[in-house]
């Protein structure tokens, strides 16, 4: 393996920009980026052949985004993560629980209550900047144990479709979305 993981990772990040019309790359915890919330989109000469593709979105952590008319709200879990910290050993462990957590925030329409006591973010003086305001169509957590998903009845019109992203490094899989139906399905990339 490369000693620069950005060098590795470019090519195949410039392939997918290749082929489809949008590609978002969202910085998590382990990125070299500030470990603060909201985390600033990496930088783009980390990625020099992916950046010159104009369906390379490089994200803010949490993100909004739209994709097919569908308003996307995604993190890289330190939000959630922070929040099964304080849960019993065994609770965490259960894939539901951290979607009960998920649930939760959206609920208290706030996606990191427990900033900034536990968890690093930006000291804002006018407004909450992860207080949610408006209701996405779906909900993505990344860096997950496993992947979980359910929807949440937002208002009697409108449901949520929750996300529990599996962490790629140790699962080898990825979600895909199916932007009209909200059904998620699972890929796994096993090598042997």
């Amino acid at each position: 393996m490369e000693s620069n993981p950005f060098a590795f990772l470019d090519p195949y990040i410039d392939q997918l920009c290749e082929t489809l019309d949008a590609v978002v790359v969202m910085p998590g915890m382990h990125d070299p980026c500030t470990l603060t919330l909201p985390q600033q989109p990496l930088l783009r000469t980390l990625l020099p052949r992916a950046s010159q593709r104009t369906s390379l979105h490089l994200s803010t952590n949490p993100t909004w985004f739209s994709l097919n008319g569908r308003a996307i709200l995604a993190t890289s879990g330190q939000n959630l993560d922070d929040l099964l910290k304080y849960m019993p050993d065994d609770a965490k462990r259960d894939s539901s629980a951290a979607l009960d957590m998920a649930v939760a925030t959206l609920r208290w329409s706030h996606m990191a209550p427990t900033a900034p006591d536990t968890l690093w973010c930006y000291p804002f003086k006018a407004a909450d900047a992860f207080v949610i305001r408006a209701t996405p169509d779906v909900y993505v957590i990344g860096n997950q144990a496993a992947f979980a998903t359910t929807t949440f009845q937002a208002s009697p019109t409108h449901q949520v479709r929750v996300i529990l992203v599996p962490t790629f490094a140790s699962t080898h899989q990825v979600v895909v979305l199916d932007t009209e139906t909200l059904e998620p399905h699972i890929m796994s990339f096993h090598t042997s």
